[in-house]
């Protein structure tokens, strides 16, 4: 959902727009034959869209939705068809401005402006390596930034937790489970899908073995406490615990969906309360999605 309100949809040969004020509007655009879906929506801090495919392509369109141009791997956005060459699966704009883009296969981007207009960038590329301080891997699934300024790099590998730790303007290093982030719970720690934080400054982390959570409040990675939390054996079928997305609603409402259609809801507001409960709800065996 864009700042207007307006809802886009990525589908697997299509980019959808529908707008609901005055009068329902919808439009469609279709992708080149080559490009198998589209795998990422994202609106910057300027208003423009940022449109990622499976091929690595990476779309950029205006405010008022015109086409600006492609990114490309030497960080301009030009008109000529370009590649990044890698699945890019995860856009976020942080604090400072900088542009993150998450690879399925090369590892973490970084755009840094490099004119006024940010069509210009300094093209940066993290990838996992001999240094443990390194990104733990090239597969990156998601990414978020806090409220307190906190990044986080959620890699599709078992406990694939990064939260990147600047010591100036050029040198990051990367902690996780591989180096500093002992308190993980390893033997939970799936392979992570999606991360958010609630109203109260609680990070949420979907991952294909439940979902780990823990408080933003923190100074030092290595001295968080996690808690796990996953679907009671009642409600069903093996593969629950495989979370696809998590939802925190205006009114501060937690929901998960999980990978076999189970949708969960918070019993209240405060997952960190050790009576914390989730309601369960199924899809009804007549209803085809």
């Amino acid at each position: 959902v864009d700042y207007q309100g307006n809802l886009w949809i990525s589908g697997e040969k299509t980019m959808e727009k529908l707008c609901f004020k005055d009068r329902f509007f919808y439009k469609e655009w279709s992708l080149p034959n080559e490009e198998n879906g589209v795998r990422c929506l994202y609106m910057d801090r300027r208003n423009r869209l940022w449109v990622a495919s499976k091929s690595g392509v990476v779309r950029v369109f205006s405010s008022e939705k015109k086409f600006i141009g492609y990114l490309s791997s030497n960080g301009r956005i030009q008109k000529d068809y370009c590649s990044l060459e890698d699945a890019i699966y995860s856009i976020l704009e942080d604090k400072r401005g900088h542009l993150w883009l998450a690879g399925r296969r090369r590892g973490l981007i970084m755009l840094v402006p490099s004119n006024e207009e940010s069509t210009n960038y300094h093209f940066r590329c993290f990838t996992h390596s001999d240094n443990p301080f390194s990104l733990s891997s090239n597969d990156v699934f998601t990414l978020f930034e806090d409220s307190r300024g906190h990044l986080y790099v959620g890699c599709h590998q078992l406990n694939g937790l990064n939260i990147v730790e600047m010591e100036d303007e050029h040198s990051f290093r990367f902690i996780h489970p591989g180096n500093k982030l002992k308190n993980w719970p390893k033997e939970a720690g799936g392979k992570i899908r999606h991360i958010t934080e609630d109203q109260q400054g609680n990070i949420i982390i979907g991952t294909t073995r439940g979902l780990i959570y823990f408080s933003s409040d923190f100074e030092h990675p290595e001295n968080i406490s996690f808690s796990i939390k996953t679907v009671s054996t009642q409600t069903g079928a093996p593969g629950d615990n495989d979370v696809i997305y998590s939802y925190v609603g205006k009114d501060g409402q937690i929901y998960v969906q999980y990978r076999t259609g189970l949708l969960a809801k918070l019993d209240g507001q405060d997952i960190m309360s050790p009576e914390a409960t989730f309601s369960y709800y199924k899809r009804p065996e007549s209803v085809q999605l």
